[in-house]
C-alpha cells in the first residue's frame, strides 16, 4: 500500500509544470526532483551495485561514453541502486541497456563504453 499525502495547491502547480503530459505522474516527477530512480528500475538494484558497495563507484559520480563515429559525448550517472541515471531523465539497469536506450536499441557491451568520468577508466576495468 503506498501511503497518500496532501500538497498545497502552488507544490500541486509546480509538479504539473514539470511533467510531461500523458507521461509523468506526481510520483515520477518527485522521483526526478529527488534524484531517485525511475520507470521499470525504481526499487530494482542495478548492475553497478557491487562496484557502489566496494567503493570503486560512489552515488551520483558521473560516467561517460564517447560515441567518436557521431562526435557525441553521453553522460549518466550512478543511482543510489546501481543504475545509469541518463541526462535525458530516462534510467538504465546496467551499462549495456543504457547504451541500447541510447542508440536506438542497437547493442553494445556497456561494460567497454562507459567510462569513469574522473579517471577516464572503462567500467570493465574497474569490476
Amino acid at each position: 500500500m503506498m501511503p497518500t499525502i496532501r500538497v498545497s495547491d502552488d507544490v500541486f502547480d509546480e509538479l504539473q509544470r514539470r511533467a510531461t503530459p500523458l507521461v509523468d505522474t506526481p510520483d515520477s516527477v518527485l522521483r526526478k526532483a529527488l534524484g531517485l530512480p525511475t520507470g521499470k528500475t525504481a526499487g530494482k538494484t542495478g548492475r553497478l551495485t557491487p562496484l557502489l558497495k566496494s567503493g570503486v563507484l560512489a552515488v551520483e559520480q558521473q560516467l561517460i561514453w564517447r560515441q567518436k563515429r557521431l562526435g557525441q559525448v553521453q553522460v549518466a550517472s550512478v543511482t543510489a541502486n546501481g543504475c545509469l541515471s541518463l541526462a535525458d531523465g530516462r534510467t538504465a539497469a546496467s551499462p549495456s541497456a543504457a547504451c541500447a536506450m541510447l542508440s536506438g536499441n542497437k547493442s553494445y557491451n556497456g561494460w567497454k563504453e562507459w567510462r569513469r568520468a574522473s579517471d577516464d577508466k572503462v567500467l570493465d576495468e574497474l569490476r
